[in-house]
């Protein structure tokens, strides 16, 4: 399935005291939309870690490859989100797989892209005037042993917020955020 979505995102990473006051601060304003779930990813990469580099270079015309598992679904999505100036696209397809381990290697746009990272985290959804919150905590990283001897597990002391705007002040939100 492909969808384009025209809407604008904007990440910030905060420490714990920092969502805590936003939370407390708004807690009338935040509208929690769904229930807390855990979410697994696995991101694929070619042999040169093309998507890494091209990431940290543009900002448009860029896209992300990745296998996605949600706690409450014994499913895996293969999701292909591009970053276009037209717009984002995500392209979705439901997996007959039953691990992440199932899938060696993707094939898009003439490359081979290999597993390079998981990540997990757990996420809560909230709505916000006209915008999605999403707020991801408990991260964790893991190299894909495809790609690294060290395959330990790396948790991020940081916390991940993420602003998904309809029509919303940014404003006011980054200004009560840098406080």
């Amino acid at each position: 399935m492909r969808r384009i979505e025209s809407r604008e995102e904007f990440k910030l990473i905060l420490e714990v005291p920092e969502l805590n006051s936003f939370l407390s601060t708004n807690s009338k304003n935040l509208t929690k939309l769904y229930s807390s779930r855990t979410i697994k990813s696995l991101y694929f990469d070619t042999i040169d870690f093309d998507i890494y580099k091209n990431q940290l270079l543009d900002d448009v015309d860029k896209f992300k490859i990745r296998i996605r598992s949600y706690s409450e679904l014994p499913t895996f999505t293969k999701e292909i989100k591009e970053n276009t100036s037209q717009g984002k696209v995500k392209i979705s397809e439901k997996l007959d797989i039953k691990s992440f381990e199932d899938v060696e290697e993707i094939y898009y746009l003439g490359k081979i892209y290999y597993p390079a990272l998981f990540v997990s985290y757990e996420r809560d959804y909230f709505k916000y005037e006209n915008a999605r919150i999403t707020i991801d905590t408990n991260i964790h990283y893991q190299a894909s042993s495809s790609r690294k001897l060290d395959t330990s597990i790396k948790e991020a002391s940081h916390i991940v917020v993420e602003f998904k705007k309809y029509d919303i002040n940014w404003k006011f939100i980054i200004v009560y955020l840098h406080r």
